[in-house]
């Protein structure tokens, strides 16, 4: 038997799926996935805190203020 093929027009699916992603959608990506979020953000926080407790200060600030008395003469005053 010969067998024949008739392309119909459809809608694109794509389409569909676009109309039913929002906000709710991200958020609930989020919750089921909270570990792959938490324990990075963990890991990294905890080695910034270390290498900082760590470390030396590397920079120091200095700075000296000269005090001189005001330069009017005293007929001005």
């Amino acid at each position: 038997m010969v067998q024949t093929y008739t392309a119909t027009a459809q809608q694109p699916a794509q389409s569909e799926q676009d109309q039913a992603i929002d906000l709710a959608h991200y958020i609930g990506i989020f919750r089921r996935r909270i570990f792959y979020f938490a324990i990075p953000f963990v890991l990294i926080l905890i080695i910034g805190f270390l290498i900082s407790a760590i470390q030396r200060p590397i920079y120091r600030a200095e700075g000296k203020i000269l005090v001189e008395p005001p330069a009017i003469p005293t007929d001005l005053v």
